[in-house]
């Protein structure tokens, strides 16, 4: 009795299917004997395991996550750094050509034009074009270093859910928030639109993040 008891609530945790469950309830805990015993010994010690397995699978799918969303956070930083920043003096200069505001235009010049001679006096060997090129290669860093983890986790996940599917008795998908979780990994799922956005796509591309990169992470853009 004790034994059942235990069963009984790591059924609703692991979310076993309620045919299953009364399946077993009526053919090994009702009458006690010797081989309903071993049947209820064996299923518990299966689902105390399963426990077990299910707990590490959640801890790691939260572990790739973050390491997914902090490669997001990245790209997205680079993109504005590398790219969308390249972009917004010309803009400005079109813009402010095209309302006629020469001379507030001429300010912003002369503001510019100082700040950079006084970075060229504090750090005379830096060009703009090479504090470009220092700031690449300390995204192209992260992002690879970020991509890896990434990786790394996924791996993870996926030995983690195959240990957990070989203890079920059929084929069942392991659902995180509702959704097949390795199906989301396939989907490319959070970093799909990172590569949609042509700026955080032109950073990567800037940074020379090669595909071997991204195995395991976006499959359309290997």
């Amino acid at each position: 009795q004790d034994k059942c008891k235990k069963i009984k609530p790591l059924w609703k945790k692991l979310r076993v299917p309620i045919g299953d469950r009364k399946y077993f309830s009526g053919a090994f805990m009702g009458a006690k004997s010797e081989i309903n015993e071993k049947f209820v010994d064996e299923q518990l010690d299966l689902l105390q395991r399963q426990y077990e397995v299910t707990i590490q699978i959640l801890k790691a799918i939260g572990r790739r996550e973050s390491a997914v969303s902090q490669l997001v956070s990245i790209a997205k930083a680079a993109s504005l750094a590398l790219i969308t920043s390249q972009k917004k003096p010309l803009l400005n200069i079109k813009a402010n050509k095209n309302r006629g505001k020469k001379g507030k235009y001429l300010i912003q010049k002369k503001v510019k034009e100082k700040v950079k001679e006084k970075a060229k006096e504090t750090t005379p060997n830096r060009t703009e074009q090479g504090i470009l090129e220092i700031q690449t290669e300390n995204f192209r860093n992260l992002v690879i270093d970020r991509c890896r983890r990434a990786q790394m986790h996924t791996v993870e996940v996926i030995g983690l859910i195959k240990k957990w599917r070989a203890n079920l008795w059929r084929p069942h998908p392991f659902c995180y928030r509702g959704s097949n979780y390795v199906l989301k990994i396939g989907h490319c799922e959070g970093l799909k639109n990172m590569v949609k956005n042509p700026d955080a796509l032109a950073a990567l591309k800037q940074c020379k993040i090669e595909s071997k990169e991204l195995i395991l992470l976006l499959f359309l853009f290997v």
